[in-house]
């Protein structure tokens, strides 16, 4: 579970531990680690303009939207990102394998503010952010 966004050459990688690390290759440096879910992260996906990254961990069944700040007019500071947005989703009836986590499950971003939440298992669902 990575996502890599090229303009902002970030590289966001979810771990079984529940935590998001992402590392800024411009400078070759662990740039946050971000914590929030309560089980291992199946899924994770830069939105296109690089603004928000998107989470998700089929043990709480929840996708979380954090924002990724850059200090003040991206100039002054590098202030960590904040988890803006929890929406929590129907969570399976049915025991997944970690390696169904893995490989079945996918966010998808349709634009700036819209994702779907894709499980091999179910419908997809997609999820929009209001402004």
């Amino acid at each position: 579970m990575i996502s890599f966004h090229q303009e902002t050459q970030r590289l966001a990688i979810g771990t079984r531990e529940s935590a998001v690390v992402i590392f800024d290759l411009k400078t070759a440096t662990r740039w946050h680690s971000l914590e929030g879910h309560a089980g291992p992260l199946a899924a994770v996906s830069f939105s296109p303009n690089g603004k928000l990254l998107a989470t998700y961990s089929v043990d709480d069944a929840q996708v979380k939207f954090w924002q990724m700040s850059t200090g003040f007019l991206g100039l002054f500071g590098n202030s960590a990102p904040q988890c803006t947005r929890t929406y929590t989703v129907t969570r399976s009836e049915r025991s997944i394998s970690p390696m169904n986590q893995l490989e079945g499950v996918k966010l998808i971003w349709a634009n700036n503010t819209t994702i779907s939440l894709k499980r091999d298992w179910e419908v997809d669902k997609s999820l929009t952010l209001n402004a």
